[in-house]
């Protein structure tokens, strides 16, 4: 699907008119639009006619919309709106200029300073937001924007209250590229808690410095398989102790944000 088959483009969503898509994955498009109140340019969230029910579409964005206005931190996407316009929910959210860390990868890995920079910046967001009680769900490279002021943390649309089961006639499993960034313990019928974040993270930062996936296996069978039972190649004397910290396949031995990234403060 294209944003092309879209025909919102060039209409209004309230007061929103929506200029040109940002983003689109397997159950919503996120659009670039115009607040013609005030002259802003915000980011339009609207669900995939067809991705899911409809009634489970309208509650995963309010859903993502509670979760926002729940966390309100200067690193995670800040809600502005929501509304719906002719049966059509959509959630506004500040517009976030700068390149994801995906396409940051896409020119090469990280240097190894930058590595520690990126881990202690997104465990101080992903702290903040624990503290809220969310848990994101849904970290990897495609979700972090790389901002002048730091990082900035996107897509709740599959984050989970603490211990919260996941809704019914949801699947956790979205596709190959996020479940390679899925907690061992989640595969194992676990609930969301904010060790899965820890996990996520660590795939992240070793993929930052790798430039590869820690466990990875042609179709989702392998990559699980690897998750569940594989130990990643080491990285650098310095970053390895402080990944594998968070890559501990055990939740209950697997540091938290703040003993493995104490140090990178």
């Amino acid at each position: 699907m294209t944003f092309r088959a879209f025909p919102v483009l060039g209409q209004t969503l309230g007061p929103y008119r929506l200029v040109r898509g940002i983003a689109l994955g397997g159950k919503s498009a996120v659009f670039r639009g115009l607040d013609e109140r005030s002259g802003r340019e915000v980011a339009v969230k609207i669900p995939i006619e067809g991705a899911l029910a409809g009634e489970i579409s309208r509650q995963r964005l309010r859903r993502e919309s509670l979760m926002l206005g729940r966390i309100g931190h200067p690193g995670v996407v800040a809600r502005l709106d929501e509304g719906s316009r002719d049966d059509l929910d959509f959630l506004v959210m500040e517009l976030v200029e700068g390149p994801t860390l995906a396409q940051r990868l896409q020119s090469g890995p990280l240097e190894e300073a930058a590595v520690l920079d990126l881990g202690a910046r997104i465990g101080t967001v992903l702290e903040a937001v624990h503290r809220s009680g969310v848990i994101h769900c849904d970290l990897k490279p495609g979700n972090v924007v790389l901002t002048a002021e730091g990082v900035k943390l996107l897509d709740f649309g599959q984050a989970r209250l603490a211990g919260e089961a996941d809704p019914p006639g949801e699947s956790f499993i979205e596709a190959a590229g996020t479940v390679s960034y899925m907690a061992p313990e989640r595969f194992q019928g676990w609930k969301a808690d904010p060790r899965a974040d820890v996990w996520s993270l660590g795939v992240l930062l070793y993929e930052a410095a790798a430039g590869v996936r820690p466990f990875r296996g042609e179709g989702i069978p392998a990559v699980i398989r690897a998750i569940l039972s594989e130990a990643p190649a080491p990285l650098s004397r310095r970053l390895d102790p402080f990944v594998r910290n968070l890559l501990e396949k055990d939740p209950n031995k697997r540091g938290s944000l703040r003993s493995p990234l104490d140090g990178l403060r």
